[in-house]
């Protein structure tokens, strides 16, 4: 497979500046591939920390806690559903400016029902102010038997606690379309980033075009700059298992490295 060989050639230093006669898409391919390596101990932070969160559900319930609810006795949630035992009510709640409906058995228009957070029978569903939505189903974030009563009957600390036990079981629900998006986003980003940080490589490599006739053209630089990764890739994934928050330094720290030294060690014998 291509990728095994180019994985190879890329700790072959003194072949680097010869081996770009393969496709370009084989080398966009593999450098999509080391991105992902590369990046892969922020993936693993995402995945452990349960993505970027809403947030603003906790903080909500941390600033104040609701004073005036009166929360359904009979309805709970438990193996995944809500149970509504026989009460076919529709409970509405408003706390800083996100409404709250608890028992729906409406079909949702999600344009009608704008910064909702919103708890059906199989599914909970949090609406945004611009009518994006995340729905998730299996209620993940309730891990025990949740009693909505047990909110009536708390006071004091313990109120503020089982409420703000409440809304990280809210956001615990959406924890896995969550980190998705946190982690597609985030490996996005990284290749775009390290796009723009590949072309930049190769236009310094055209520099040494004036000491050499015969010299790679700018497609053959980025072919070259993309082999060149694989080192860096590898230790970019060492070192970010135990410093995640390092691993854009020392990814374009050391690729930056890995291609100078390669050029100034072993241009001259390839190109004179």
């Amino acid at each position: 497979m291509f990728l095994i060989r180019m994985f190879k050639k890329s700790f072959v230093f003194k072949g680097l500046l010869k081996n770009v006669n393969e496709k370009l898409w084989k080398y966009i391919v593999y450098f999509i591939i080391l991105m992902l390596i590369a990046n892969f101990p922020q993936t693993l932070e995402v995945i452990r920390y349960e993505g970027t969160r809403l947030d603003f559900v906790v903080e909500d319930f941390e600033t104040s806690t609701p004073t005036n609810w009166v929360m359904p006795s009979k309805i709970e949630i438990k193996g995944g559903k809500l149970v509504n035992n026989g009460d076919l009510n529709r409970y509405i709640y408003e706390h800083q400016g996100i409404t709250y409906i608890i028992n729906n058995t409406e079909k949702i228009d999600v344009n009608d029902y704008k910064n909702h957070i919103i708890f059906s029978e199989e599914s909970i569903m949090f609406i945004d102010a611009e009518g994006n939505f995340l729905e998730e189903f299996g209620y993940r974030g309730f891990t025990d038997i949740f009693r909505f009563i047990e909110l009536n009957l708390a006071s004091g600390e313990y109120k503020v606690e089982i409420y703000n036990d409440f809304a990280r079981s809210i956001e615990s629900s959406f924890s896995r379309p969550i980190v998705l998006y946190t982690i597609i986003r985030n490996n996005l980003t990284q290749i775009f980033v390290n796009i723009i940080y590949i072309i930049i490589l190769a236009l310094l490599v055209q520099l040494f075009r004036f000491r050499f006739q015969n010299f790679l053209s700018f497609i053959e630089g980025i072919k070259f700059v993309i082999l060149s990764l694989g080192l860096p890739a590898v230790l970019t994934l060492i070192i970010g298992i135990f410093s995640p928050a390092f691993t854009p330094v020392v990814f374009q720290l050391s690729s930056g490295m890995t291609i100078m030294l390669v050029m100034l060690v072993f241009s001259k014998r390839t190109f004179s």
